[in-house]
């Protein structure tokens, strides 16, 4: 079966989503011609960005879309909504035998492509929700009606977790799909040393991860705060903040006010090293405010990592608070910092989480089943073709 998978966002720029369409693209390329189509191209740069590619046996076809640039204003990103660039590389795929069936990762900008695809070109679309521009529920006007008409004209929608649909008319009406980790590389067994080496960080010395892009929804100005509220008891525990952005430069400064010698800031980290931080870790910590899976969550507990982070948005679902670790108040350093006091002074209930939360993402949050469970869609939107 030929597959695209169109997504506006892709490598170079790294985060969750853009893992998980790699990850996924990867295992299906296996049995299937799989091309990601996207607009980002191999020279996109910005404070995410990190890397062009990665080893894979799918295509990736880059094309030009000036309407995503930004050099429009709001009159682009309208206009981006009709999307006929975006029809036209359809077009040209299918014309080459490239194209059976389209899996739409994000519901904006491209999400009337459930609809015209379908009918003008004959192309089934299985739309993936993924991102916070996903959350149903904070649709508004025009943006809502857009949405129901594009779950509406799509074969299958899949949702990363239920706090997409959740409050909204679409509620229970989806496919959960969640993301998840790769087993092989994140484990509690991964080979160690390159994170404490790197900062000089004893072997005996408790260390929090946090991993994640550095913008301001991630509130990782909280996680420093609760940072500082336990190391004025423990004169030797250390956090690694592993991520860029925008807020980087903030943040340092937060952190030199705060425990200059014991927060570290680790950047960007490459793929084949970014397991060994999480197994030479002892907890994982997140004060996200908005996310709709988190896939740092599902490599921590793949890790065998438990898991501090306050308790908003898909997290609760993702995250079982009392099973996976702890999850506190927003906005509360105290309670945060007292939360990892807790698990940081207790191995034995460490390693029961540990255990546990390798389980979990066994059974849930693993990239070989998410792979299969999207096959599944595809194969039967297909034969309904």
């Amino acid at each position: 079966m030929r597959i695209v998978i169109l997504t506006h966002t892709f490598f170079p720029v790294v985060g969750g989503a853009e893992v998980g369409i790699h990850e996924i693209a990867t295992r299906l390329a296996v049995t299937h011609d799989v091309v990601v189509l996207t607009p980002i191209g191999e020279d996109h740069s910005d404070s995410y960005s990190a890397e062009a590619s990665r080893s894979s046996d799918y295509t990736i076809v880059r094309y030009s879309n000036p309407l995503l640039t930004g050099r429009f204003g709001r009159l682009g990103r309208l206009l981006a909504q009709i999307p006929l660039r975006e029809l036209r590389e359809l077009r040209r795929l299918k014309r080459e035998e490239r194209a059976d069936v389209v899996n739409l990762h994000f519901i904006h900008p491209f999400g009337l492509l459930t609809i015209l695809s379908r009918y003008l070109l004959g192309l089934p679309v299985v739309l993936s929700l993924v991102g916070r521009t996903d959350v149903l529920a904070e649709h508004r006007g025009l943006r809502k009606v857009m949405s129901r008409l594009s779950i509406r004209g799509a074969a299958e929608t899949t949702e990363i977790s239920s706090y997409c649909s959740r409050g909204s008319w679409a509620e229970g009406r989806l496919e959960l799909l969640y993301y998840g980790a790769d087993l092989d590389t994140y484990s509690p067994d991964a080979d160690c040393g390159v994170m404490r080496r790197r900062f000089g960080i004893s072997t005996d010395s408790p260390v929090l991860l946090a991993v994640q892009r550095l913008q301001s929804v991630k509130r990782v100005d909280m996680v420093i705060a609760a940072f500082d509220e336990v190391a004025r008891e423990d004169d030797d525990i250390h956090l690694v903040v592993v991520g860029r952005g925008e807020e980087e430069a903030r943040l340092r400064a937060l952190a030199l006010s705060s425990q200059p010698t014991r927060i570290h800031f680790a950047g960007y980290v490459a793929e084949d090293d970014l397991p060994s931080y999480y197994a030479e870790s002892d907890l994982f910590v997140s004060h996200s405010e908005n996310e709709t899976f988190g896939v740092m969550f599902a490599q921590a507990m793949a890790s065998g990592l438990p898991i501090v982070a306050a308790r908003t948005s898909c997290i609760p679902d993702i995250v079982l608070d009392g099973v996976n670790g702890a999850l506190v108040t927003p906005g509360n350093p105290q309670e945060f910092g007292t939360a990892i006091e807790a698990l940081t002074g207790d191995l034995g209930r460490r390693k029961s989480i540990s255990r546990e939360n390798v389980a979990r993402a066994r059974e849930l949050f693993n990239w070989d089943k998410t792979a299969r469970t999207l096959e599944t869609y595809v194969q039967r939107v297909r034969s309904r073709t």
